[in-house]
């Protein structure tokens, strides 16, 4: 009699790609040795605080201690798309904070403490912890990852921050490093290439991280024309906006870095960009703006107030208006110059009023177009200042770049103009691709379909043909999984259905669905309307029935490969069943399916797997 799979547990086993971080205390024995247990553990105490809140300020999570020893995790529970850059941060503030706690420890213990951290980004199974399955943050993590994390930071050099190539291919533009070469690792066969951490650089997002490669702009001069037509009118009534919108990796900064250099400086072109940090921090995109511009026309990272009011502030602005732009850019302004006994509500607003007039500023001194990059991200004070600069006639043009996500709508009311970036065409992702890769022709033409005309997409995809490496999520590049992953995890009431409708394939139907997964029809609609609205799925019609398909190849691979062994072979059998159940031995087609489901579902299935494929080719050859 066959043997069936058990059906697994669905209690957060998957499969992830995490940015995993060891760091621990130099020579912590003999220090004990020399302090005392008593002494020992108040020193810890002051450690441990420091080094937990340099990973809690970076979103990390940390898994355990271990005396002197931690271990901390980024990307999950829940995913950024910077995950592996806020883990090597994290290890940058680790080693900081110890550093700046010293000469506290050498007065009170009258001891010198050296810290190592070694970072590492690799596949890993997440597990339930035995025995407390009732808890869903109760997981450990099962891999290699965990080992060579461990081993990296075992070999650091004392006070610094130690990466795989694997977390430096997701960080590159990001740091400064020196590369150590390959290492021979405790435990390993194989030697894992090192580098050692040495700062942070000037990038804020991805695109300028990625500036030294990036290729020509490609299939995109009509929307680049339409950009410096809007660039070029004359602002003459009220705050005039743009909006430029379009999914993660369309290529929207390219474009506004593409009209920022084609405009020239004299038509007062001013860029800033917002952060999925920063979200929280009221005016964040002015305030890098404000110091960027400062720190240009100064030569020089370090601005004083004196050069900063020389450089930004118009004469129109009075001593507190600037004082209070000075300190939103970091800049310490004389102390007579803010009124004293001010609330921090009433500070802000100041601040707030002393951005809007800087902007109207700009605007009547021959026209300014302002550039607001990653919009999606504002915080609330710059997104009502933003809202309101219509409020008054002003020479002022804004162009809002963003992604068309959730709590945007009012952004597509306000632009009066707007541009939605479509994908490219093959053509022209084969042309893309060109730039990165010398490759295939027959590669290059499946890398730039399954781009689905993304560029990012393509260009990584091509990256990927170049490099000739093998990932761990199948062709899946870790350069774009955080990015991908990251979309699914913001819907985890649906996930488990885009796993299951990976599983079938690209495009499927609903009914379908819920045979497999047992759940109501009113369920599965519910859910499916969840993945449309996060721009998973979309709407589709399959044999005439109602169907969904997913947007991209790459969201589809990223559903299933997320899923375990045993899931996956699980949900296979279980479609099996339902296409049999169905009569799908009807036709060659169905027996093909059947058969395919069958060869995943697991080794007790096999069997099964080779009479459908011959049964499918005896039906294929009748039909013929």
């Amino acid at each position: 009699m066959e043997q069936r799979p058990r059906r697994p547990s669905l209690h957060v086993e998957e499969r992830r790609l995490l940015t995993i971080m060891f760091g621990d205390m130099v020579g912590s024995t003999s220090l004990c040795e020399t302090i005392g247990a008593d002494s020992m553990h108040e020193l810890l105490k002051l450690y441990q605080w420091a080094c937990t809140q340099a990973i809690i300020d970076n979103d990390g999570t940390l898994s355990s201690w271990m005396g002197d020893g931690f271990m901390a995790h980024f990307g999950y529970p829940s995913r950024h798309e910077d995950a592996a850059v806020r883990a090597v941060e994290a290890g940058l503030g680790v080693v900081s904070a110890v550093r700046t706690l010293g000469p506290e420890l050498m007065r009170r213990f009258g001891v010198k403490v050296d810290i190592r951290v070694g970072i590492h980004t690799g596949l890993v199974v997440v597990s339930e912890a035995p025995g407390r399955e009732d808890d869903p943050n109760a997981v450990f993590f099962i891999g290699e990852t965990t080992n060579i994390a461990a081993r990296l930071e075992s070999s650091a050099r004392p006070n610094s921050v130690s990466i795989s190539e694997a977390t430096w291919e997701l960080v590159r533009g990001y740091f400064d490093v020196d590369a150590l070469g390959p290492q021979k690792l405790r435990g390993l066969t194989r030697k894992i290439n090192t580098f050692c951490v040495r700062g942070r650089t000037s990038a804020t997002s991805r695109y300028f991280a990625r500036s030294g490669r990036l290729t020509p702009l490609v299939g995109r001069a009509a929307e680049l024309r339409d950009l410096l037509e809007f660039a070029e009118r004359d602002f003459a009534g009220p705050c005039d906006y743009f909006g430029l919108t379009g999914e993660a990796g369309m290529g929207k900064t390219r474009l506004l870095n593409e009209l920022v250099h084609r405009a020239g400086p004299s038509r007062g072109i001013l860029y800033c960009s917002c952060s999925p940090r920063d979200t929280t921090s009221p005016l964040h995109p002015f305030a890098r703006l404000l110091l960027e511009l400062a720190q240009a026309s100064n030569r020089s990272s370090d601005v004083t107030f004196d050069s900063f009011a020389f450089h930004i502030g118009p004469d129109t602005l009075d001593r507190t208006a600037m004082a209070r732009l000075a300190v939103l850019a970091g800049i310490d302004p004389p102390a007579e110059f803010l009124p004293p006994d001010v609330t921090p509500e009433r500070a802000l607003q100041e601040t707030s009023d002393a951005v809007r007039a800087w902007l109207y500023r700009q605007g009547e001194r021959g026209g300014a177009v302002l550039l607001v990059d990653d919009a999606q991200w504002l915080d609330p004070t710059s997104r009502d200042l933003l809202a309101h600069l219509v409020d008054r006639q002003a020479a002022l043009g804004v162009v809002l770049a963003y992604r068309p996500d959730p709590g945007t709508e009012w952004m597509t009311l306000m632009c009066r103009s707007s541009l939605e970036l479509r994908p490219l065409s093959q053509a022209d992702c084969v042309n893309l691709i060109g730039h990165v890769v010398d490759g295939e022709e027959q590669r290059v033409a499946e890398a730039a379909a399954r781009s689905d005309g993304v560029p990012l997409f393509a260009e990584e995809l091509g990256r990927t043909l170049g490099s000739g490496e093998l990932h761990e999520f199948g062709s899946f590049p870790s350069t774009l999984h955080d990015l991908v992953v990251s979309r699914l995890d913001r819907i985890p009431e649906a996930k488990v259905l885009a796993q299951v409708g990976a599983s079938i394939g690209r495009e499927f139907e609903l009914d379908l669905l819920a045979e497999v997964t047992g759940l109501p029809l009113a369920t599965i609609l519910y859910q499916a309307q969840v993945l449309e609205s996060a721009r998973i799925w979309e709407r589709s019609r399959l044999h005439d029935k109602a169907a969904f398909i997913f947007r991209h190849a790459l969201l589809q691979d990223a559903s299933y490969d997320s899923q375990i062994r045993e899931r996956k072979q699980y949900v296979h059998g279980r479609l099996a069943d339902v296409l049999a159940g169905r009569g799908g031995n009807a036709a060659a087609g169905g027996l093909a399916a059947i058969a395919h489901h069958l060869e995943n579902a697991g080794q007790t299935r096999l069997p099964a797997a080779v009479g459908a494929w011959a049964a499918s080719g005896f039906a294929t050859a009748n039909d013929g």
